[in-house]
């Protein structure tokens, strides 16, 4: 998920997620990930990285020789997500593996984004979108106290002229 436009507007609390210990974040995600997976009765390799950025995370295919997919999580971002609530954050990391799965069931999608090919990227994203909502309800049902509205408003990406633009 792109949000080129949401480093300005993180809340300042989010601004820094260097005050969540690491450790903490990878077992929070890992859990999110392990359901996700679970509930997809999927196997797929995922590394999991952090970086401080501009409000991302980004889903890289396996790529030449690579043992994993790679998840690279933009601490930031993660902060932003974990404060509107823990589904935002599942959602989007259920949005990420629904690329894995694209990358799994695609191998000219995967040729060309390691290639660095130019992707029809909305209709990838959309797909994401619907694998991330889907499991969202496969993992909660009417149980999931979670206004999915409000956060991809604040979540979505506005920047309507860029050639990345997605949603």
């Amino acid at each position: 998920l792109l949000a080129a436009d949401l480093a300005g507007s993180l809340p300042a609390a989010a601004k820094s997620a260097s005050v969540i210990p690491e450790a903490e974040i990878d077992k929070n995600v890992s859990s999110h990930v392990s359901a996700i997976l679970g509930a997809l009765d999927a196997n797929l390799p995922i590394s999991i990285s952090y970086f401080e950025g501009n409000g991302s995370f980004i889903a890289n295919p396996r790529c030449e020789q690579a043992s994993a997919h790679r998840l690279r999580i933009d601490l930031n971002f993660y902060k932003a997500l974990v404060d509107i609530d823990q589904m935002a954050l599942r959602f989007v990391l259920a949005h990420e593996i629904g690329h894995f799965l694209q990358y799994e069931a695609d191998p000219n999608l995967t040729a060309h984004l390691c290639a660095g090919v130019a992707i029809r990227q909305k209709h990838y994203e959309l797909m994401a979108d619907f694998i991330g909502g889907y499991m969202i309800d496969v993992l909660h049902g009417s149980a999931a106290n979670f206004d999915l509205y409000s956060a991809m408003m604040y979540l979505a990406d506005y920047s309507f002229t860029d050639v990345a633009h997605h949603g």
